[in-house]
């Protein structure tokens, strides 16, 4: 084979090309910055650590490194890889689409000061590697910001309670540092305050994605006002709570003041990708209740919604004279969703 020593990015589809892909990496390892791969069976995994005479690989300069996995079957055994081999000790970008195929900490070995954006498939087994190596224990990633939980559906999570336990275990894990945090698990919003631990809440997020959880209005609230770092969130809208009594008046919002006034001097933006016909009017009477709330908030961004039914509600808080003090955040949210 050619020789190819020197490469600083590569993009590989292991389909066919396995021998190339080891003798590629093994001759490149020492200069890669970027490493984009995809497998398609389990057992190559392997080469992205050992060369075909089982001696470690070590890339000393990479930076970035995503897998994507396109196999349809999960992991019957790991891959246990030696104490003493430290793959990726400059790892800043790991973005892994597949089921965690270590039997350990292979992944986040000697890259504690460096790995600064974590986004993987989230299974009960990847929290078992990371409570069993304390992957996130006291802070060992201090410069971790970004942490994205994939959720892959061959996995074991089936059912609300796989996903409540898991999530807790995960949270119990998470590092303080980190600043944006997504979980795409629809059974985060309903059992969320039991989820989290309280630790949880003196954390640095600010941005949360939540993209399929539902959150009543006095919900995302409470949730707001516990993440006082946070400055994005994004849900689905669910229903105002029966405790709060909106009729056809939008003088609700006085209600609140009491309690959440200000709801959060640092939230500025609600993001939601789905609003059903149902959920129109609550995801309305929510903008209104966050923009009033909140000091900063400057936006809410919706999608797949009758804009006409919206803005009619929002319309309604405007012409009502009850908050002409807050006209002016009322007409953004009229004008920009």
């Amino acid at each position: 084979m050619q020789r190819c020593s020197g490469l600083t990015d590569l993009r590989f589809d292991c389909l066919y090309n396995i021998e190339l892909f080891v003798h590629v990496v093994k001759e490149s390892a020492h200069t890669l910055e970027s490493l984009r791969v995809q497998f398609y069976h389990t057992q190559p995994m392997k080469f992205l650590v050992y060369d075909d005479k089982d001696q470690p690989i070590v890339y000393s300069r990479l930076k970035k490194l995503v897998v994507y996995g396109r196999y349809r079957s999960t992991f019957e055994k790991k891959i246990s890889v030696d104490d003493s081999v430290v793959p990726f000790p400059e790892l800043r970008y790991l973005s892994w689409w597949s089921e965690y195929p270590f039997a350990d900490d292979t992944l986040f070995r000697g890259n504690r000061r460096s790995l600064e954006c974590l986004d993987i498939t989230f299974t009960p087994h990847l929290v078992d590697v990371w409570q069993k190596h304390k992957v996130f224990f006291r802070g060992r990633h201090p410069r971790l910001s970004v942490l994205k939980l994939r959720k892959d559906n061959r996995s074991a999570l089936r059912n609300a309670n796989d996903n409540v336990q898991c999530l807790k275990s995960a949270f119990n894990l998470i590092s303080p540092e980190s600043q944006t945090l997504a979980v795409p698990f629809p059974y985060a919003c309903q059992h969320i305050f039991c989820v989290m631990p309280a630790t949880f809440y003196v954390r640095n997020i600010r941005s949360l994605h939540l993209d399929n959880s539902r959150f009543t209005l006095l919900e995302m609230l409470s949730l707001v006002k516990r993440l006082p770092n946070m400055e994005s969130l994004e849900c689905l809208p669910g229903n105002i709570d029966d405790e709060i009594n909106v009729g056809r008046n939008v003088a609700f919002v006085d209600d609140l003041y009491k309690e959440y006034y200000p709801l959060s001097n640092r939230f500025k933006h609600w993001i939601s990708k789905k609003v059903y016909a149902e959920f129109v009017r609550p995801a309305a009477l929510t903008s209104i209740a966050l923009a009033i709330l909140s000091p900063r908030y400057t936006s809410t961004r919706l999608a797949h919604f009758d804009r006409e039914k919206y803005q009619r509600e929002i319309k309604c808080a405007i012409d009502c004279g009850l908050y002409d003090k807050h006209i002016a955040k009322l007409e953004r949210l009229y004008k920009r969703i």
